[in-house]
């Protein structure tokens, strides 16, 4: 039996629920149960799985609390369980990373002391941090070693809202310091491989992954803002029904930094209209992508994020498109492909994604090395002009 993963009768039959101990409920977790009736079991086991880590997180905060001294373990402690800390104001998704790269520095160095009250300077030198950052990129994972970086910062700024001694010194120096950047991913899917995705997609009856990764290419936009995400047991939306009008305008918002309005005219992109049109007139309500279910098929809601991953993978797979393309990479195809037109502005793209930071926009224009050439190219074109 899963832990904590209860089935309880009513009259027309019963229900499934994931209820946390009682003494975890009377010490304050929240919340105090979750329906989860409507999924598979395989996906109700996923997703008690989920939940007794996120328990098991919020006990470790409960535990005895660290003395004042300064530690980064101190630290951490009180950055996740103070009332007004900014870790209050997290999604419970961005939560669980921030546990798990706080764990880490607490099991590595968290014995470390930032400063006391005597000190002059910060008894964490740079030195120090070089040294962490190289133990924690080993292996290969430089990816994770950037990320405790950017955890170890957010801690700093916190110490210095808290007051704790020789935190601004601290702070300042990891602002100042530079490390070796982290390879950003370079994969870009075409069009056409774009178009065999949907189609294996169709053809294997995911009609609802042919909608979403046409989306994400067409209209340049985040997957989550298409299929919505789970937070503490709760669908958040992505696209509804009632942001479709009847003259298949949708109008909705993209939410990760702050709300950014996204008005698209779907009839402008037949292949993702005929998709949406396929959908019956009784069926258009609520969510526009739910996931089809290979048991019970009657049922269906909307995907878990990690769920429709591995269900993508299977389809890119058989449609013979490489592994290192992801489904996350569907809208930097639909961006390089916008890069590659003459006319396309850098300002026009940026809207297009919808980003507020031009950095952004960048890192999603993945045709350096085609654009290297292209510049060889011309001035090739523009030598030969220049001597006849």
């Amino acid at each position: 039996m899963i832990a904590n993963l209860r089935r309880r009768e009513r009259k027309d039959g019963f229900a499934w629920y994931w209820i946390p101990p009682a003494k975890d409920i009377a010490n304050g977790f929240r919340p105090k149960s979750i329906v989860l009736t409507e999924h598979s079991a395989d996906e109700r086991e996923q997703r008690c799985i989920q939940l007794n880590a996120d328990l098991a997180a919020w006990r470790a905060t409960q535990a005895q609390p660290v003395a004042t001294n300064y530690s980064l373990s101190w630290l951490i402690s009180r950055y996740q369980t103070d009332a007004f800390s900014p870790y209050r104001n997290l999604r419970a998704r961005t939560a669980r990373g921030y546990d798990h790269f706080c764990k880490h520095i607490a099991a590595t160095v968290g014995e470390r002391i930032i400063g006391s009250k005597a000190d002059v300077t910060p008894r964490i030198s740079g030195e120090d941090v070089r040294r962490w950052h190289m133990k924690w990129g080993e292996n290969g994972r430089a990816s994770r070693a950037r990320h405790m970086l950017v955890m170890l910062r957010t801690l700093s700024a916190y110490a210095v809202e808290i007051g704790v001694p020789q935190a601004r010194a601290f702070r300042d120096m990891l602002s100042d310091m530079r490390f070796p950047t982290v390879e950003s991913r370079n994969e870009a899917p075409t069009r056409a491989q774009v178009h065999a995705i949907v189609s294996k997609a169709l053809e294997l009856g995911y009609r609802s992954i042919a909608i979403t990764t046409w989306a994400q290419f067409e209209l340049i936009e985040r997957r989550t803002h298409i299929i919505g995400y789970y937070e503490n047991g709760q669908w958040r939306p992505g696209w509804t029904w009632g942001n479709i009008n009847k003259d298949w305008t949708i109008t909705y918002f993209q939410t990760k930094s702050g709300r950014v309005e996204r008005t698209f005219d779907l009839t402008t992109v037949p292949a993702l209209l005929g998709l949406l049109q396929a959908t019956p007139e009784a069926e258009r309500v609520g969510p526009v992508i739910l996931a089809e279910r290979t048991k019970n098929k009657a049922v269906r809601r909307p995907w878990t994020e990690r769920h429709y991953a591995t269900v993508f993978r299977k389809i890119a797979r058989a449609a013979g498109v490489p592994d290192n393309v992801w489904s996350m990479d569907m809208r930097a195809g639909g961006a390089t492909e916008a890069d590659a037109i003459g006319g396309v502005s850098d300002r026009e793209l940026q809207d297009a994604g919808g980003w507020k930071d031009p950095r952004t926009r960048d890192r999603y224009r993945r045709q350096k090395v085609r654009n290297a050439q292209n510049v060889v190219d011309l001035r090739q074109k523009a030598k030969d002009v220049d001597q006849k």
